[in-house]
């Protein structure tokens, strides 16, 4: 019979502990997490700098900054 090769080393899990993963939460893949770290001191290096390139990068053309404005008035609204 074949093994199927394990994933556990993808993780950071306690290895003395057995988890079962039902779907709605689990532990994130080392190398997600790894990327996720890179991102995150990106961001505390220099947190306005990069929000604002992220905003800009996110919403560079006129459409996007009108339904931007448009979905915030909108959020605002609801919350008067």
């Amino acid at each position: 019979m074949r093994r199927m090769p394990t994933l556990k080393n993808q993780f950071l899990l306690n290895p003395k502990i057995h988890f079962l993963n039902h779907g709605s939460f689990g532990a994130t893949p080392l190398p997600v997490f790894q990327d996720y770290q890179c991102w995150q001191r990106e961001l505390e290096r220099q947190p306005v700098e990069f929000l604002g390139r992220l905003s800009i990068q996110a919403y560079n053309t006129e459409e996007d900054i009108k339904a931007l404005i448009h979905a915030l008035k909108r959020l605002l609204s609801e919350r008067v």
